[in-house]
């Protein structure tokens, strides 16, 4: 399928892998271009966007953040419950660590 042109009326003839090779040369040059706030502010709301149900609509799939942060936390219980309570509260890493997925 060609991709388009900002111009609906002239079609673009590129195969899926210069489409991929395009934008991966595009999306590191934009980060080397970043200096380290907005890097970091990029990075936030690529992942925020990344745990939302529906994408667009802002509602968060806490399964699937919760999970991340085990994995981040190298499934350690003590250093999620660490991470949480330092950043919620100490009742809501207790209800994160009770949580049965």
């Amino acid at each position: 399928m060609p991709y388009l042109h900002r111009s609906p009326h002239k079609a673009m003839n590129l195969t899926s892998e210069q489409v991929k090779d395009l934008c991966q040369a595009h999306c590191y040059r934009v980060i080397e271009q970043m200096n380290h706030d907005d890097l970091i502010s990029y990075a936030v709301q690529m992942m925020y966007m990344s745990f939302e149900k529906n994408p667009g609509d802002g509602d968060i799939d806490v399964e699937m953040l919760v999970s991340d942060i085990y994995v981040a936390e190298d499934e350690d219980d003590d250093s999620v419950y660490e991470f949480v309570s330092g950043t919620v509260g100490e009742e809501i890493a207790e209800q994160v660590i009770n949580y049965q997925f």
